[in-house]
């Protein structure tokens, strides 16, 4: 029993992180402008945004920007999987969610949001399989 609940900890822990989805809206009564918004946007349309967009109330709200970079498509990170552990069976549901390998903020300025880089765990696994070609599962919880 042990053996399976510390099996499901490790996949639990090993999640993509995933990019919000690109239909979110902001209300436009959250801004001084009272434009709705995406809640995300690729970074071409993003860039310096902050110094467009301020929150209705300045005093009682500040924004964040979230950065999410070097992303990949779920069934890119489910392909390495499978390729990884000799897996040829038929996938039904491709999924195309937006995963990030990194992510970040920066503040209603444009500066960097001290402690907010944000890497996902599966990241070291992927790091593994793509230059040990091995999984190191028993050291895992020693480099998260």
């Amino acid at each position: 029993m042990r053996n399976i609940i510390e099996s499901w900890a490790f996949l639990e822990s090993i999640l993509p992180g995933e990019v919000p989805s690109f239909n979110d809206k902001i209300k436009g009564y959250n801004f001084e402008d009272r434009q709705d918004r995406k809640r995300v946007n690729p970074l071409a349309v993003s860039h310096n945004l902050w110094e467009t967009v301020r929150p209705a109330n300045q005093e009682k709200y500040t924004l964040t920007f979230s950065y999410y970079l070097d992303c990949y498509e779920q069934d890119h990170l489910v392909q390495l999987f499978r390729t990884f552990f000799n897996s040829d069976e038929e996938i039904v549901n491709r999924n195309s969610k937006l995963c990030y390998s990194f992510a970040f903020k920066v503040n209603e300025l444009g500066e960097y949001v001290e402690d907010s880089i944000f890497i996902p765990h599966v990241q070291l696994i992927i790091h593994d399989i793509q230059t040990k070609q091995l999984i190191r599962k028993p050291e895992f919880k020693q480099r998260i």
